[in-house]
């Protein structure tokens, strides 16, 4: 059986029966699994996350790195693989050895389940199996979507608009008594889940307190899809707060002054009194 890879080459395959699938997403063992070979994967990557093949021997380490020597160990008749994963010569190298190592393509969306699932199977010599399972999966996908549909809020101020990656934040504090202000750019929040809280602590130097200190906190939000624009431009969410921030050390000086003047004042009008006192 020869398939022609996304290279263009073609690869012939004589033997599935001890097959290898790894991507980064885990996506190419779990199709292979689907099909109804799992019984014939005999290893894994780190992101192949069914517990049916959590026993299997693990071929990548430092996260997607594949190990050639623990791949060539368990004896593959046959490799699937795309460019997520690497490094690339590993894959060079296992082709090179004489195993047949067939490049799919690394691009993920939903137009592409089916497709991805056939060009497995026929990669595999199972087209029939790739048409039954792609057909299955996009009823199942379609069905989902309109449960999903019918969950859908009528009132779309309610309804989840954009999956957010995290957000740009910037501290603003004004100054006051004709003091200058500060703005402070923080590092981007982390992405979170809805209903989930974060909080931090902001140093904001050369600030003098003014007895009462005001602060504004934006959040820019940032897509989780790099390039992605919102509709209506990026929404702000800008808060303010304010508290209580005596200036202890100037208070003092303060205090200092008057007490020294104070002490002044009454030198000044106890040398008088001496001078006065005579005449009396």
């Amino acid at each position: 059986m020869t398939y022609t890879d996304l290279t263009g080459q073609p690869v012939t395959t004589t033997d599935t029966s001890r097959i290898l699938a790894l991507d980064a997403d885990g996506t190419l063992a779990t199709t292979v699994y689907a099909l109804g070979l799992g019984d014939r994967l005999v290893g894994r990557d780190v992101s192949t996350g069914l517990p049916e093949l959590a026993n299997l021997p693990l071929v990548t380490h430092n996260g997607h790195e594949l190990n050639g020597e623990a791949i060539l160990d368990l004896r593959p008749t046959v490799v699937l693989t795309d460019y997520s994963i690497g490094p690339l010569e590993v894959q060079l190298q296992l082709r090179d050895s004489g195993l047949p190592v067939v490049i799919m393509s690394d691009q993920r969306s939903r137009a592409q389940i089916g497709p991805q699932i056939e060009a497995v199977a026929t990669a595999l010599g199972v087209p029939r199996q790739g048409q039954e399972l792609a057909a299955r999966v996009l009823r199942e996908t379609e069905a989902a979507r309109a449960r999903v549909a019918e969950l859908v809020p009528a009132d779309p101020a309610k309804r989840l608009r954009m999956v957010c990656a995290g957000a740009e934040q910037t501290v603003t504090m004004p100054g006051r008594l004709g003091l200058p202000g500060r703005e402070i750019v923080l590092d981007p929040m982390p992405e979170m889940s809805p209903a989930n809280s974060l909080t931090f602590s902001v140093d904001v130097p050369d600030l003098w307190p003014t007895f009462r200190t005001a602060a504004e906190v934006s959040l820019r939000p940032v897509p989780i899809r790099p390039g992605e624009v919102f509709a209506a431009g990026t929404p702000e969410a800008t808060r303010s707060a304010s508290a209580w921030s005596m200036p202890w050390p100037q208070l003092v000086v303060l205090l200092l002054v008057v007490l020294a003047g104070l002490w002044v004042a009454w030198r000044v009008r106890a040398r008088r009194q001496r001078r006065e006192a005579p005449s009396q």
